[in-house]
């Protein structure tokens, strides 16, 4: 058996015995590979166990050899399951969010959001903690309610419009609190279930534990999800 086969062999069994372990199964079966962590990997999951399963069957004979880039592929694919990162890993760090206090201008924020492209942003207090988040979404509602608003906004501050930067849930857009060690197969599910609510989940913030009373460590939306 060439060393590429061997290597392939050994990263598929670590990966074998990770996925029995974890979901309690005898056999990695395609039930096994639509679970929500492993699906978007499905063809290449069965791919493996096929070669995997002609090596073994095969007295260890060199009948299919894997190439240098599939064995790559493979291993970068297990080693994303077996150590997803952490929150604090993928998100932005709180250095670099764009996050505002109570007393800031209104059309300030807008223009540098726009500028940002930003769907929304975190208010914090003195202690950055987050006290509210500014959206296009706190926006339609404030100005919905008082449409004389429109024509000039630079006497708003965020402080007059806080009622309508809440961070609890509504109908259409909720955000959430993780702690910074939650995992990133989790994360990608809260976006998951919100999407089959009906909701948009616009960010995730990251603290220490998880409580929206601690320090802003980090900041996730959907789309540093995808990238």
């Amino acid at each position: 058996m060439n060393e590429l086969n061997i290597k392939f062999r050994d990263k598929y069994g670590e990966f074998e015995r990770y996925i029995k372990e974890k979901y309690d199964v005898n056999y990695l079966s395609d039930d096994v590979f639509d679970n929500e962590a492993l699906k978007d990997k499905k063809i290449l999951w069965k791919q493996s166990r096929a070669l995997r399963n002609i090596l073994s069957h095969n007295g260890g004979m060199d009948f299919a050899n894997i190439t240098p880039e599939k064995l790559e592929e493979f291993c970068n694919a297990v080693d994303k399951i077996m150590h997803p990162k952490k929150a604090i890993e993928i998100a932005i760090k709180e250095s670099n969010i764009y996050k505002v206090k109570s007393d800031e201008s209104v059309l300030n924020v807008i223009n540098t959001m726009i500028n940002n492209n930003f769907t929304c942003t975190p208010i914090v207090n003195d202690d950055n903690k987050i006290i509210g988040v500014f959206s296009d979404h706190s926006l339609l509602l404030y100005t919905s309610k008082n449409p004389e608003i429109m024509e000039d906004f630079s006497q708003v501050s965020i402080k007059d419009i806080m009622e309508y930067c809440s961070l609890e849930s509504s109908s259409e857009i909720e955000y959430k609190f993780v702690s910074k060690d939650t995992k990133e197969d989790e994360l990608k599910l809260m976006f998951k279930n919100s999407y089959d609510e009906r909701k948009r989940l616009e960010a995730i913030f990251i603290t220490h534990s998880g409580k929206q009373t601690e320090k802003l460590l980090g900041m996730l939306t959907l789309w540093d999800m995808q990238n």
